[in-house]
């Protein structure tokens, strides 16, 4: 192995669980990970190339910058063209840009490439996503009873990524319920007879770091927990017109968890 192979090799296994385990990653952290990877590219083989930029990708999206991550997942593709990951990638920050027509369109063209179960989770938990801001609901509720089927719930990451699915095609009850199962599984707790929010409210710092980075998941959590004060009699902060309109709602019609979610999760918990 050349030195050039084992240097992208070695920040690849230095950065890489960053980014697929959800980790805590501050802004030096990130740009370091642009600053080393970039500087490797150069003398890398095309498949170190393709995780560099992957990796740079990974850095740019935890900084924010939807445009400069889409730049390089898609400077990754040619590099190794038969890996869905930049691909899929790419597809979320078109996505995250408001490009549902093009996010539909590269997510389509990855569709026959050989994925990953958390691929697979992700791949069609962001076809529900552009369905649903399409206005396609049905399509979107269906791409999302696929991720459903396909995920793991021994799996963190699946679960991290259904709850972030389930925010964004505005199922908030789900998404929080899938959250706390998922903070549950990384730090090892009983779930018991605790809430949802109370799950959430009590996790370790680093575990919803990622999540605190993401506005429709928040948002998500935010309401579910204006719905458990509205329960409990607490005071509710607060509220602008549209967000009083928005609880009043989810409290005259509460969401049932789908079919699919049941099946996941072997029934709701009370």
């Amino acid at each position: 192995m050349s030195v050039a192979a084992r240097k992208s090799d070695a920040l690849a296994a230095e950065f890489g669980p960053l980014f697929e385990n959800y980790l805590p990653v501050d802004e030096f952290t990130a740009r370091r990970v642009i600053r080393e990877c970039t500087a490797a590219i150069a003398d890398a083989s095309l498949f170190g190339r393709a995780q560099l930029f992957g990796l740079i990708g990974n850095a740019w999206i935890r900084l924010g910058h939807a445009q400069k991550a889409l730049e390089a997942f898609q400077a990754a593709i040619p590099c190794d063209p038969a890996e869905y990951l930049y691909r899929g990638n790419a597809a979320a920050c078109l996505a995250n840009l408001g490009r549902w027509a093009d996010a539909r369109r590269a997510l389509d063209a990855a569709e026959s490439l050989d994925m990953s179960a958390r691929q697979r989770v992700q791949h069609f938990g962001n076809a529900a996503e552009v369905a649903f801001q399409l206005g396609e609901r049905a399509t979107a509720a269906s791409c999302f009873a696929k991720a459903l089927a396909i995920a793991d719930p021994t799996h963190a990451t699946h679960l991290f990524l259904l709850s972030v699915q389930a925010a964004a095609i505005d199922r908030p009850s789900d998404a929080v319920e899938l959250l706390a199962r998922y903070v549950a599984l990384v730090e090892r707790r009983e779930l018991g007879d605790q809430s949802a929010v109370d799950v959430i409210r009590s996790a370790q710092p680093d575990t919803l770091a990622r999540a605190r980075e993401l506005p429709e998941l928040m948002r998500a959590v935010t309401e579910e927990e204006l719905i458990a004060a509205q329960g409990g009699g607490d005071l509710v902060p607060d509220l602008d017109d549209a967000q009083k309109q928005r609880l009043a709602d989810v409290l005259a019609g509460p969401q049932e968890p789908t079919p699919a979610l049941r099946a996941l999760l072997h029934g709701r918990r009370a």
